[in-house]
């Protein structure tokens, strides 16, 4: 026991004293400089007390070594200062003893250093034993081996570390290299995001699950004309009508259901306006959860207007304003609906301005589309309650009169339509008089649908046509057989001069004066094969409407040239022959070289043709009348302007225009019988020819009353059944041969 001792003490200092060596020259860390040289001196002094004592224990009195054990207590004194000095908790400074590098290279030299003073220290002691001396050698080269083995597993674990270090920098360089590249990829995502959202054309608004704003875009802004600032806190409640906010309502409940919702509302804001909004809502999803919406909006008020414009186009006429032919018949189908409903009847009033087609033609269709819309006009202020005016084309007007009981109160109705329209129309300095014709049709009577009652309505109005101006006709069996006999007379006229079924009738024109025969007027009649003689009046307008009028006008004027030319050549070469024009014919292009043609092919003298205009063909492109009229005068053809008076009269196309003869209507001879005005316009017609230097015939002359005004106010030539009616072409020639004996 005491031997182990003895070598214990000896050891253990030897430890200590390597220990606080070695800490003085490990690269280790610290954080507190004043504490670890107070161990190491702790360590350090107490080996070198207990080598003291045991020197002075073999060398000195029992006192002295008594009073060295007081230096032991220097330690514990040490190490209780140490434990009592406080650190700096918020300093990270790190310390090093020595310089890494050096204390490294010294602690590969101690391990060799201690063993070379061990054995130094047994050298000298020359008591040791040769035991001793051995294990001291067996000692060093254990160290020796230890000490090789533990620095190639150093310099193993170093060179691990050192790899190790390379991939943990690495990765860490790739890591920061990858966080760096999401985080600006996140931030491009978050710029474009916000970009989208507040460049977007179409209004945004961000809200929470309570509806208030959030956020709203620059579109919004403009749309509600508020800046964001004044949005938000407010509700999306209150920028939609009252009317609509229950549906905003549904569409939020849904989309807290994480579905999306879209719909249209109306919106009003500050500026009063109401916008017609189509609106998509979807929800906002944070970690699986909905924390408020997306309020997407297209501002559809534009196109709501087109579609109420396209809506109001569909059932109104552009022109009038009033319901158009679309209109009409979905009224129609309501109206006999009820009709059958309630077994009630009502009435359908098909409305045509007679001749209005001449308006446009000489007028232009900016005329024609002022004057129907001052007839609407007209119109409506006539119609009383439960009626329905509407334009079905051109000029044609219906008028649906629902519960319908009282025929006097209808036609009291129509009176009224026709007094609406006698006040003259005022268009380019022009003062233009409307007739109108009224076919009526009754439910159930005339019909019990809609393409039945208008066809019979339109029938009537026809049928009206044939009458005097402002006519009304009620649709019956007897207008019926007129159609029939009407649609009979449109499908065998073509065929009339094939078949030699035209003839020409001539009525004298005679001088006032001497009652001799200066002239005649060819009058077209039809013997139809089963119908007998048509009336000129019956069948021309059906010729126009045909365009059958261009062939037989053409056959006409030759029949009369040709007789003409055979009176001249009994020797009456004196006499003109009068031939009347329709417009179809002066319309076509080559109307002056066909009746240059027809004189040449008759041999008849061009001065002894007087062709008959109407005022209408006078009223058409000035230029173009004028050019051909001047061209027929050039040739010598003599130019009458027929029913003078009655047409679109415009008094500046006569002192412009080449015309030899005005020609006074019927209807102003049988007026002078009346009243003193038709005697007054007799006279004006009569002082206006004279004073342009024109002649004038005064034709429907039936009286020697009729005569005898005439020839008291210098009207030079008659013309009327007073003298002769128009007669066959044998006829008129024993006329010539025996004259005129009133």
């Amino acid at each position: 026991g005491d031997v182990f001792l003895s070598f214990l003490y000896p050891i253990a200092d030897l430890l200590f004293l390597l220990l606080g060596v070695s800490l003085f020259f490990r690269p280790t860390i610290f954080n507190s400089k004043r504490k670890i040289y107070i161990f190491i001196f702790v360590l350090i002094s107490s080996a070198t007390f207990n080598y003291i004592y045991f020197y002075l224990n073999n060398h000195l009195s029992t006192e002295t070594i008594t009073l060295l054990r007081l230096l032991y207590r220097i330690p514990i004194l040490l190490i209780a200062i140490a434990g009592s000095i406080s650190e700096d908790r918020n300093s990270h400074k790190n310390y090093f003893i020595v310089n890494p590098i050096i204390g490294k290279k010294a602690l590969v030299v101690f391990p060799y250093l201690a063993v070379a003073i061990l054995i130094g220290f047994t050298l000298k002691e020359q008591t040791a034993s040769s035991t001793l001396i051995i294990g001291n050698c067996i000692t060093f080269i254990f160290v020796l081996i230890r000490h090789s083995i533990v620095r190639m597993q150093n310099n193993s674990l170093t060179k691990r570390l050192q790899a190790f270090n390379a991939q943990l920098e690495e990765k860490v360089t790739l890591r920061t290299s990858d966080l760096v590249y999401k985080s600006e990829a996140l931030s491009q995502k978050q710029q474009k995001f916000k970009s989208l959202y507040e460049y977007h054309p179409d209004p945004i608004f961000t809200i929470d699950l309570n509806g208030v704003f959030l956020n709203v875009n620059t579109a919004g802004n403009i749309l509600l004309g508020a800046p964001t600032d004044e949005l938000l806190g407010e509700t999306c409640f209150s920028i939609i009508l009252d009317e609509d906010k229950y549906k905003l309502a549904s569409a939020l409940e849904k989309v807290k259901q994480q579905e999306s919702a879209s719909l249209q509302l109306r919106s009003q804001y500050k500026d009063g306006f109401t916008y017609f909004l189509y609106v998509t809502i979807v929800p906002i999803m944070i970690d699986g959860q909905i924390s408020g919406s997306y309020i997407m909006v297209k501002d559809i008020t534009a196109l709501k207007k087109q579609q109420e414009e396209i809506k109001y186009l569909a059932f109104h006429d552009t022109v009038t304003k009033i319901g158009n032919r679309a209109f009409f018949h979905k009224k129609l189908k309501r109206v006999i609906k009820h009709a059958k409903t309630t077994e009630s009847e009502f009435a359908l009033l098909y409305l045509d301005l007679d001749r209005f087609k001449a308006i446009n033609d000489t007028l232009g269709h900016s005329a024609g589309d002022h004057i129907l819309e001052e007839v609407a006009k007209r119109f409506q202020s006539c119609l009383p309650s439960h009626t329905h005016l509407s334009r079905i084309g051109g000029d044609e007007f219906t008028i649906l009169i629902e519960n319908y009981t009282d025929e006097d109160a209808l036609f009291e109705l129509c009176n009224q339509l026709f007094k609406s329209i006698e006040k003259p129309f005022v268009i380019y300095e022009h003062t233009l008089t409307l007739s109108l014709s009224i076919g009526i049709a009754i439910y159930p009577h005339s019909g019990i649908d809609t393409a039945t009652l208008l066809k019979n309505a339109n029938v009537a109005m026809y049928d009206a046509k044939t009458r005097e101006l402002n006519a009304v006709s009620i649709y019956d069996d007897v207008i019926a057989k007129k159609i029939e006999r009407r649609l009979r007379l449109e499908k065998d006229l073509p065929n009339a001069i094939q078949n030699e079924e035209l003839f020409v009738l001539y009525q004298p024109q005679v001088d006032s004066e001497s009652n001799k025969i200066i002239g005649a007027e060819a009058l077209i009649r039809w013997n139809h094969p089963e119908l007998g003689v048509i009336s000129p009046y019956e069948f021309i307008p059906i010729a126009e409407e045909t365009l059958q009028i261009i062939p037989i006008g053409k056959w006409t004027l030759e029949q009369a040239c040709e007789q003409m030319k055979r009176w001249h050549a009994l020797g009456y070469s004196h006499l003109k022959i009068g031939v009347n024009l329709s417009a179809k014919e002066f319309e076509q292009e080559d109307f002056v070289k066909s009746i240059s043609s027809t004189l040449a092919n008759t041999g008849l003298p061009a001065s002894s043709l007087d062709l008959e205009l109407t005022e209408r063909i006078a009223m058409m492109d000035e230029r173009e009348t004028l050019i051909k009229l001047r061209t027929l005068k050039s040739l010598g053809i003599h130019i009458s302007i027929d029913d003078f008076g009655t047409g679109y009269s415009s008094l500046a196309y006569l002192p412009l225009y080449p015309i030899d003869t005005l020609k006074i209507p019927r209807e102003f001879i049988t007026m002078s019988e009346t009243c003193d005005d038709g005697m007054e316009i007799i006279k004006t017609i009569i002082t206006l020819a004279n004073t342009l230097g024109m002649s004038v015939i005064a034709e429907g002359v039936e009286t020697k009353e009729h005569v005898n005004f005439l020839q008291k106010n210098k009207c030079q030539f008659i013309q009327g059944y007073y003298y002769s009616k128009p007669i066959h072409t044998n006829a008129f020639t024993e006329l010539l041969e025996i004259g005129i004996h009133p």
